[in-house]
């Protein structure tokens, strides 16, 4: 049997997939099965992911209907082996040592997840996700904290390596976006101990188009439920971490509420009403999360004061990333 689980939902990354399967494939840690999910792809992916089946007996291929993202990964945590297992997205690539690092201070440390850091690839620059730090050791409170609060780490699995085992009664929930969230939610209810070593051996490719200024949908619910999950697990297993609960609570409705006012009809968005109201409602609590950084401090007052001119900051501050 395999040490190493990792798997890859596939579909519509036919410019991007050769990298991705080549960086795992050349990795240092060698004892590991990949799980290629071809989740219903209009394109060549479904055959190349065939052919490199037939050069490395280490692939498995799983051919679907397209169920979309956590339906694909669901489909290979079903067959998967390994001890460990790993998640890597297609149009993503890695380190040739990430999961040779990745196993060992798993291993080494008897923790029930190991993670690294991640830079974030755009078309012009690339840049860390977080900030360096020396390896942590902590608890799953200690864990969720740190994941909250987003510098070291945050809620993405494909910097991960899991133990199996916490995983077992685990799947993703299909049909939401912002899976990872709601992942991490009920996999924190699994595990005793993580170690963070954040030197950066996952490679996030920002693919065209930002979310901070697509338009918000339906959908983007989603986003607001999964941190109402975060903040439900806070109040029943980790009260102490609830100013980090409150912090990502409010954070979430600011990055919504953001990218309506950037719309040319943000008034008659169907989301706007209720963002706008528990903002300002909570104006005085949010002001005390010290987790905000000071511009969001100087926003809120700016929103409780006028819609307008909080509009008119967000709007310039948009400009200033394009």
């Amino acid at each position: 049997m395999p040490k190493v689980s990792i798997i890859v939902p596939v579909y519509k990354v036919e410019a991007l997939l050769d990298r991705c399967v080549r960086s795992i494939l050349a990795q240092t840690f060698t004892d590991f099965e990949l799980i290629l999910v071809d989740d219903g792809s209009p394109d060549n992916c479904g055959k190349m992911c065939d052919d490199y089946a037939t050069e490395d007996t280490r692939i498995t291929v799983i051919h679907q209907e397209n169920g979309g993202l956590s339906a694909a990964r669901n489909s290979g945590l079903d067959i998967a082996k390994g001890d460990y297992i790993g998640f890597v997205d297609s149009d993503d690539y890695i380190a040739p040592t990430m999961y040779e690092h990745l196993y060992k201070t798993i291993t080494q440390d008897g923790a029930d997840v190991a993670c690294c850091g991640i830079t974030e690839v755009f078309s012009n620059q690339s840049k860390l996700m977080y900030a360096p730090h020396k390896k942590i050791f902590c608890s799953t409170e200690q864990a969720l904290g740190i994941i909250m609060r987003g510098k070291y780490m945050s809620y993405i699995l494909c910097c991960k390596l899991f133990r199996a085992y916490c995983l077992r009664n685990i799947r993703f929930k299909v049909g939401k976006l912002y899976e990872d969230i709601f992942f991490t939610v009920d996999y924190m209810k699994n595990i005793s101990t993580m170690v963070i070593d954040n030197k950066p051996l996952y490679y996030y490719y920002r693919r065209g188009g930002s979310i901070t200024t697509s338009p918000v949908t339906k959908r983007d619910y989603d986003l607001l439920e999964a941190y109402d999950k975060n903040i439900e697990l806070v109040k029943t297993s980790f009260p102490s971490l609830k100013p980090l609960g409150d912090f990502r609570y409010y954070w979430c409705r600011f990055v919504l509420l953001d990218r309506i006012l950037l719309s040319e009809s943000p008034g008659n968005h169907f989301m706007y009403h209720d963002l706008i109201t528990t903002l300002r409602k909570n104006a005085i609590q949010i002001i005390k999360i010290p987790y905000f950084r000071k511009q969001r401090h100087i926003g809120i007052v700016i929103l409780k004061l006028s819609v307008p001119i909080y509009r008119y900051f967000v709007k310039r501050s948009a400009a200033k990333e394009c």
